[in-house]
């Protein structure tokens, strides 16, 4: 007795079946996956037929989007507009950014890294993700207000009554007078003075 010859290899009309089945999202971990074939001509072949193999799903890390934000001025804190990241799959977790809202940049002229790391609430089957970008801290712009000081007589030293102007911005700083305090002006219709701060 020999052993039966080997059919040649051919096409079998058949039904497929796998499980899971095709558009099946797997979770991350190791996964058994299973093909049925059921031969239509039931006579001559085995009635079904199965394989199997596994596949191992690896967490994802998300893909995180973040815009780079419009200047900001001294003074004004951070917030939503700068914080903006999102999540490009629209996985849903938490932000969390460095420095947070609220937080006054300094010095001002400089840009400045914001830093974001998102936490997926689906902690199995995604890796934390983080991001940065740069947003520049403009100077603030302060204005000084000085009413026009009252007509002085020839001979008097120009003193706090005249030189008083004031910082419209809760900005400590010191002020620079031209002329100076002291000086005595001549006797005209107008003489300018300049305040700098």
């Amino acid at each position: 007795l020999t052993p039966p010859a080997p059919l040649p290899s051919q096409h079998i009309d058949g039904m497929w079946n796998y499980l899971p089945p095709e558009g099946t999202v797997l979770s991350a971990g190791c996964h058994r996956l299973q093909a049925s074939f059921a031969p239509l001509d039931a006579a001559n072949f085995v009635a079904e037929v199965h394989a199997f193999v596994n596949l191992t799903v690896l967490r994802y890390t998300p893909r995180l989007s973040w815009a780079f934000p419009s200047s900001l001025v001294f003074g004004q804190p951070l917030n939503y507009d700068q914080h903006r990241a999102v999540c490009v799959e629209g996985v849903d977790g938490v932000f969390v950014y460095d420095p947070p809202a609220g937080t006054i940049l300094r010095p001002a002229g400089v840009e400045h890294e914001l830093r974001v790391a998102f936490t997926a609430s689906d902690r199995d089957n995604y890796f934390p993700a983080s991001g940065s970008v740069l947003v520049f801290v403009e100077p603030f712009q302060v204005s000084l207000s000085w009413s026009p000081p009252a007509p002085i007589e020839y001979g008097t030293p120009l003193g706090s009554a005249q030189l008083n102007a004031i910082c419209d911005t809760a900005v400590e700083g010191v002020f620079f007078y031209e002329p100076p305090p002291g000086a005595l002006l001549p006797a005209s219709a107008c003489t300018v003075l300049t305040a700098r701060f």
